[in-house]
């Protein structure tokens, strides 16, 4: 037996990387412990004994110690013609043709070149390494099937599988950030969605701590694929700093390209992405940025959206509880996610690719039912916008629950995803999320009024308001200094004063000419006119 035979060293493939128009070497040998291993390496460096030499020790392979035996090793090996070629793709995600789907390691569908994945710009860094552990069955009962437990769960599973029709559907990158209490299961949330891709440990996730240049070379390698980043909490700096960064990051990835790449890189490559960012914090981006003495503008919100990991004031993301037989533990999730991870993506994108074009038409239509379901007429173009995206992330539930890879119901699945969209759209600084919450605090106040009958006829100066029950509707007068307190901004209050009128809730002053103002002077119990507003509020038969 020769010594390269002996001690497994052969070249394997030839490997032609498109992201920098180079090639590769695949060396195969076997480490000091017999086991075997893969190392890449440059032409030149193979070429080069003294270097291959020490690439190969380096990477714990077990070479003789007598200097020609190694000569004649390194050379044969270097000599060898290899009748294997392959492709590394320039980046992940879908082929142009969208008829197959990059991963790191291989290619789901049909590629016309023989695409082996993509080279990772750092191959050992564990930041967004893709793994993949049990199966698809066993994630689906040991993770889908619990997830019940939890709308946010089931949301970022749906998120988990979205960024795979970005494409299909035309939409392009957007974020979405989890914010609750510490211990409320923002992470867990994210773990669960990054279970679903490979990244279903903490260690996994991408890191806000790398800087945005690592960042932006990440992403290119998690296209048309979930981007789950860890907790907020880890970016260092003020919340200033911290505020002005998401700030700036949310418009990066939503461009969905880098800032250029070095002269070296071939011009094949690319150095953009399309994918779904999601992350968490331990307060909204809408409350950093107050912290901050800002505000967000729409444009920056609508890239990356709030979503509230906790609901209705519950300590943590299980408000489902009722929906599954059995609860894991804090424990038991992490354990089931780093067990079973993955697969199930993979099942997904084979699916996809089998069923199209008629999956695009589904996709189309379930995003429209979904945003119907939830938009009303009192919604601007910000929450509308926003609709949409919560649309795509239930598109994407529908199709993996039409492909049995969740064990879940339609209608739990638009209650789960629906209620998240409402929680979310609350934190917009939308127009019809100020209406409805000018409108709720008016009702409010109109409910705790006391009733005309209790009120005493003596010096109302001090009375704020009061109600009465009429046959159609609740009559209700309100000091004019109060009814403008019950509005958070003048935007609101000019919003609800032209909705009242418009609605004919309010009395208007006659007038000849010119638009009709609110009435300001009327009678109350103790025979004086205050300066108030007189509502009519239609009551409930």
């Amino acid at each position: 037996m020769n010594s390269s035979a002996k001690l497994g060293l052969r070249k394997t493939a030839r490997i032609h990387n498109l992201a920098t128009g180079t090639y590769l070497e695949r060396i195969e040998f076997k480490t000091s412990s017999g086991k075997a291993a893969l190392i890449e390496l440059p032409p030149s460096t193979v070429s080069d004994q003294r270097l291959f030499a020490k690439h190969l020790r380096d990477a714990g392979a077990l070479l003789p110690n007598e200097k020609l035996s190694l000569k004649t090793l390194l050379e044969a090996t270097a000599g060898t013609r290899c009748s294997l070629e392959l492709v590394y793709a320039a980046q992940a995600g879908w082929t142009k043709n969208g008829k197959a789907f990059v991963r790191p390691d291989k290619v789901i569908g049909t590629s016309s070149s023989n695409i082996v994945g993509f080279r990772r710009s750092k191959p050992l860094d564990l930041r967004g390494k893709i793994k993949r552990s049990g199966s698809v069955a066993s994630w689906k009962s040991s993770i889908a099937a619990p997830a019940q437990s939890s709308s946010i769960l089931m949301f970022s599973i749906c998120t988990a599988f979205a960024p795979a029709i970005l494409k299909i559907a035309g939409k392009n990158t957007f974020g979405f950030c989890l914010s609750g209490q510490s211990r409320s299961g923002k992470t867990l949330a994210t773990v669960v969605a990054g279970s679903v891709i490979g990244n279903g440990s903490a260690a996994n996730l991408l890191d806000w701590n790398a800087t945005d240049a690592r960042l932006q070379e990440q992403l290119p390698e998690l296209n048309d694929c979930l981007a789950p980043i860890d907790d907020l909490m880890s970016m260092k700096g003020s919340d200033r700093d911290k505020y002005a960064r998401v700030k700036s990051l949310a418009y990066i990835f939503t461009l969905g390209a880098g800032t250029g790449r070095h002269s070296s890189y071939s011009p094949e490559a690319k150095d953009n992405w399309r994918t779904i960012v999601l992350s968490s914090n331990e307060i909204s981006i809408r409350d950093l940025a107050s912290r901050s003495r800002s505000e967000r503008n729409p444009g920056e919100t609508v890239r990356f959206i709030d979503v509230p990991a906790t609901f209705d004031g519950a300590t943590d993301i299980f408000d489902r509880r009722s929906d599954v037989e059995q609860e894991l533990s804090w424990g038991q999730w992490f354990k089931v996610c780093e067990k079973n991870q993955g697969h199930v993506i993979e099942a997904f994108l084979e699916l996809l690719i089998a069923r199209k074009p008629a999956v695009r038409v589904l996709i189309k239509d379930h995003i429209k039912r979904f945003t119907e379901s939830v938009v009303d007429d009192s919604d601007g173009n910000l929450a509308r916008d926003v609709a949409e995206k919560f649309g795509l992330v239930y598109a994407a539930g529908k199709l993996a629950i039409q492909f049995r890879l969740v064990p879940w119901k339609s209608v739990a699945l638009h209650e789960a995803i629906r209620k998240c969209y409402f929680f979310s759209r609350d934190l917009l600084p939308d127009e019809g999320v100020t209406f409805r919450a000018g409108k709720g605090a008016l009702l409010s106040f109109l409910q705790q009024l006391p009733k005309r009958a209790d009120i005493d006829r003596q010096n109302n100066s001090l009375l704020d308001g009061f109600s009465e029950r009429q046959p159609r509707t609740y009559r209700c007068l309100i000091k004019r200094e109060k009814f403008n307190s019950i509005f958070a901004s003048d935007a609101q209050y000019q919003m609800l004063t032209r909705w009242l009128i418009a609605s004919g809730r309010v009395t208007l002053a006659a007038t000849s000419i010119g638009p009709r103002k609110i009435k300001e002077q009327h009678f109350w119990p103790d025979g004086e006119r205050y300066r108030s507003v007189e509502i009519l509020w239609p009551r409930m038969h």
